[in-house]
């Protein structure tokens, strides 16, 4: 598809992203008598109003890291009218997320700050045309779950994930480098990459290193008419919406604790095992990429 065609799409795709968003709480605003349970917060109104911040939480904050994402663990009661709400809004975040996995990698000419014809991230350029130069993708996309009916229970935990361990080398990463700085030449941090893989030797295999993360999981059971019991596992970071009514109640539920545990010790094993060669300290600013202790060290 042509850049313009792209970025027209993403700004449809945007505009719909945010009606989808106010139609949402303004419907869950309202339901102040439907029952509700969020993290950390005793406070019904409270808990509702955290939960809709959750919701419209589709930029970056000041000084949120780059691979961080906020998380507001909630079980919130709605009308049939929220739950359909919730699905449209779904589906649009669904086809954002599309939508930028096309875009990415895509570069366009234009003039930057001081007036120089260069080539430019398409993406980037497209986010601050349309104002969200701070859009967080994986907030923007992540799903609300919707239960299909009203859980017979709801168990919240942490979960640990699993690290990530990918083999690159020296040579790979300076000629990736490169290619990303002659797009953003004023890039401090790939100057500062670059200079650093200068000092390896030639051909020097590194690391691409993702230490496990602790998140939040619904384990929700539901009984079907026929008395068939099922239970789902569902990711938990966003608000999660079930059927309800005025007055109803809350499901019988496991609370989430209040504190993040650090990851657990049997994940912490495993991810030890398929990281044991990698040095703990990153090296690169711009990407999680260490070197090999055994390489560190000589």
């Amino acid at each position: 598809m042509k850049p313009e065609l792209l970025r027209a799409e993403l700004a449809d795709t945007i505009h719909q992203l945010e009606q989808g968003i106010d139609d949402l709480c303004a419907i869950l605003r309202q339901q102040h008598d439907y029952p509700i349970w969020g993290w950390r917060q005793e406070e019904p109104a409270m808990a509702r109003l955290e939960a809709l911040q959750m919701i419209r939480a589709i930029e970056y904050e000041e000084n949120q890291p780059g691979n961080e994402t906020r998380i507001y663990p909630a079980l919130m009661g709605t009308s049939r009218e929220g739950l359909e709400a919730a699905e449209v809004l779904n589906r649009t975040k669904t086809r954002l997320g599309k939508l930028l996995a096309a875009m990415r990698g895509h570069t366009i000419d234009a003039r930057d700050a001081c007036g120089r014809q260069r080539p430019i991230d398409l993406l980037r350029h497209a986010l601050a045309f349309l104002k969200h130069p701070r859009l967080h993708s994986l907030q923007a996309t992540r799903h609300l779950v919707v239960c299909p009916q009203a859980p017979a229970r709801v168990g919240f935990t942490w979960i640990t994930g699993s690290s990530r361990v990918g083999r690159t080398d020296r040579d790979t990463l300076i000629a990736q480098l490169e290619a990303r700085l002659q797009k953003n030449p004023e890039d401090e941090g790939l100057h500062i990459d670059l200079e650093r893989l200068a000092r390896l030797a030639p051909g020097e295999p590194l690391a691409h290193y993702r230490a496990p993360k602790v998140h939040p999981r619904a384990n929700i059971k539901y009984v079907k008419a026929t008395g068939e019991v099922e239970r789902v596992p569902k990711p938990a970071m966003m608000p999660i919406l079930f059927p309800s009514e005025p007055g109803g109640a809350l499901p019988p539920m496991k609370p989430l604790e209040d504190t993040v545990p650090p990851p657990g010790s049997r994940r912490k094993k495993r991810a030890a095992r398929g990281a044991v060669r990698v040095d703990p300290e990153r090296y690169l600013i711009t990407q999680p990429i260490h070197r090999y202790r055994e390489a560190s060290a000589s």
